[in-house]
Order: C-alpha cells, then structure tokens, then sequence
C-alpha cells in the first residue's frame, strides 16, 4: 500500500467494462440492507415496554379505540395467548399462518366495507415481527477483528464496536433501535409507544456510550470527557482517538448491520497468481473469461506496445498473438489444462481497445456509485472487481 486512499480503476474496452477498487479498509455503518426488519423486541420486550403492554386490555376497549390500537400491541397481546397454549412463540410458516388467523379471528369487524386495518397489520407482520434480538453472525466476526491492543491511532469507528462488545456481552442482546415503523393508530397511542422505544434506545445508547469512553480513557493520554458536559470532542493533536455521542448512536442504530471490507491492493492482485476455478473460466456464459482476457491483453500490449486489433492489417497475427500470451498466462495461474473459446479470442482482437460511448457512460456511471458510497461510508461498495459485458447485459463481481 503506497498510501492509506482508495484507489478505483475503471475501463471501457470494447463491449467490456471493468472497474477495480483498492481500499485497505473500508467501515460502513449505514450499510442501508434490503427488507429491513423492524426491532420491535416482541419476544423479549424490555421492562418499560412489557408494562406497557400489560396494561392494556383490548376486550375493554371501545370499538374507535380497538380499531387504533397499533399492530405491534395487538401482535403482543396474541402472542401471550399463543404461548400460553403451545409453550412458546410460532416456529414455522405453518404456525404462523395460524397464529395470523388466530389475529384475525380477534377482530370486531371483518367485512369489506368494514374492517380494522389496524389488525391487517398484524396479521402482514407476523412473519417479520417475531424476529428474536439475537447477535447476527457478522457482528461476532467484527468483534473478532477489533484490534488488540487498542491504540492512540485506533480508528473512531473500532472504539465504538469495542464499546458495543462490551454492551453485548454484559445484556446478551443487542442495544433497541428506537425506531418504530408506520402504523394505523390514534396519535396518542403510537406517540407514547415511539416514546417507549427511543427511551430504551437511549438507555442503551448511553450504555454503551459510556463503555466506548472507558475504552478511549484506556487508549488516550490526554484524558476522557463525560459524554454530557460541554467539553471539546475526544481528540488531541497526537491522536486518532475521536468517539462522539453521534458516532455511537449511528452504530447502536445499525449495530445489527454493520459491515467491514478489507480489500487486496491491485499490485498484490499482479504479483501473485489469481485462483479462478477451471470451469468457472471455460463456462461459455461465464463473465470470468473477460477478465481473464482483459490481463491477457495488458500482457499483449507490455510485449507488443500495443492492444491487439488495433490494425485492421495486423487482426489475424494478433489474434495468435493474443493466444500465445493467454496461453502464458493461464499456466502461470493454474496447474491444469485450461481452455478459452476462440470466439471470444477473436472478439478481443476485434475490439482493438475500442471506447464504446454507452459501454463507457454505463461503467463511468457505476464507477460513480462506487465513489460515492466509500466518500459518504454508506452502503456497501464492490467488492473489489467487478466486469460488465454489454453484449449479454450482464454482470460479475470477483474477488481478487
């Protein structure tokens, strides 16, 4: 690593695209995943939040009020019934489908003209609400890589995981959210439950807070602040050391979907041999021969001081040319007998490193994307190669 900045590589050869990005490290906090589940601690609801809902009684209510009371209490309520018959939680889809007719049989009005939505929602959210808070797999493997010991010039973002371990071995859970979807329901009830929520939320926030600090006091000579008073952030002119309430809270926030990637620098990825499967390279609609072709040209043009196909006159030499140097090039990476179709040989040759506009705007634009997500830190970036072939519209990431 010649210095500590990302590096993306971007190409546009022929119907090829190709972007390569080098990042040593890359912490991503908002890593925005797809289909979000909710955290609304059904099977193991904090005290603030069982009193809550234990004090509620649906039987006694009117129906204006039955019909606004949010999902999220009407699932609970259920939910007690449930386990009081079976001994525990719905475990499968067809238990589930039962405890959602279950929901519906709870409802006063069940007609079309005239129907609780409220209760709806229930029985649409039972199968994403009663997710457990338990420790996802990826987390434990982040624990594992925050460094020992930690130091001065620790990253922010390490100290605040280490805050967060710390958090998570003590309560065997992860810290709530605070965040409570959209729901049919009266102002007053959906209120007072977000309340409930973001206070949990900011008891756990503080937690581990305080936690993050005792790290930072451990690491830093120039000494630890309390998170409330109006001293100036964690930092010192000989220190990386720089936990902020802000910072902890975005972590608490996305704890369960926080991501790492730590990336291979292109001159490793040129000086060592790349392990591709065999059948991966000579699969006909396998978008790895491209990139196996497109370090075959580079090694052409390294010879030859230019791109196959360049001369029309010369198209038919440096197609043999070409397969000499795919030729050297495959037995250096692999030990077997490997084969690439002569159509795409040919069709490498025919380009002749040829720029195509919309080949070159789509990659440009990808590329972009990439920029973006490592400048901002959210998202999650390629990881780290990744070939566009516009005669197929189709795409691969490799890791190399």
């Amino acid at each position: 690593w010649r210095a500590k900045v990302p590096l993306i590589a971007v190409r546009s050869y022929g119907l090829i695209g190709y972007i390569r990005i080098q990042v040593e490290e890359q912490t991503i906090i908002e890593s925005h995943p797809d289909n979000e589940i909710a955290d609304l601690r059904l099977l193991d609801p904090f005290p603030a939040l069982k009193e809550h809902f234990d004090s509620i009684e649906l039987e006694s209510m009117s129906d204006k009020d039955h019909s606004h009371v949010p999902y999220v209490i009407v699932v609970y309520k259920f939910l007690q019934q449930w386990i009081h018959v079976h001994g525990g939680p719905p475990a499968n889809y067809r238990e589930k489908k039962s405890f959602a007719l279950m929901i519906r049989d709870g409802m006063r009005h069940k007609t079309a003209s005239d129907f609780e939505e409220n209760f709806e929602e229930a029985m649409k959210a039972v199968n994403t609400c009663l997710s457990g808070c338990s420790v996802p797999s990826s987390l434990e493997e982040l624990f594992s890589l925050v460094p020992s010991p930690l130091t001065p010039s620790t990253p922010p973002f390490w100290l605040a995981l280490a805050g967060l371990q710390t958090f998570v071995t003590s309560n065997k859970r992860l810290p709530v959210t605070g965040a409570l979807p959209d729901m049919t329901a009266d102002s007053v009830s959906y209120i007072k439950l977000q309340n409930i929520y973001r206070e949990q939320a900011a008891q756990d926030c503080e937690a581990v807070l305080r936690h993050s600090l005792d790290t930072s006091q451990q690491v830093s000579s120039c000494g630890v602040r309390s998170a409330y008073s109006d001293c100036k952030p964690l930092s010192d002119k000989g220190s990386n050391v720089g936990v902020t309430e802000s910072l902890v809270k975005n972590v608490c926030r996305n704890a369960a979907h926080l991501r790492v990637l730590r990336g291979t620098s292109i001159a490793q990825e040129y000086s060592h041999k790349i392990n591709l499967a065999c059948n991966d390279i000579e699969q006909c609609d396998s978008d790895v021969v491209w990139y196996v072709l497109l370090r075959a040209v580079d090694l052409f043009y390294s010879e030859f001081h230019c791109f196959p196909g360049c001369y029309k006159q010369q198209v038919e030499t440096d197609i043999v040319r070409l397969k000499v140097c795919l030729s050297r090039l495959l037995s250096e990476w692999t030990s077997g007998s490997i084969s690439v179709k002569d159509d795409h040989i040919h069709e490498m040759c025919r380009y002749g490193a040829a720029q195509i506009h919309s080949v070159a705007s789509f990659i440009g634009g990808c590329a972009a994307h990439e920029i973006i997500k490592i400048i901002t830190s959210q998202y999650v970036p390629l990881d780290n190669t990744f070939i566009y072939n516009a005669a197929t519209a189709s795409t691969t990431t490799l890791t190399l």
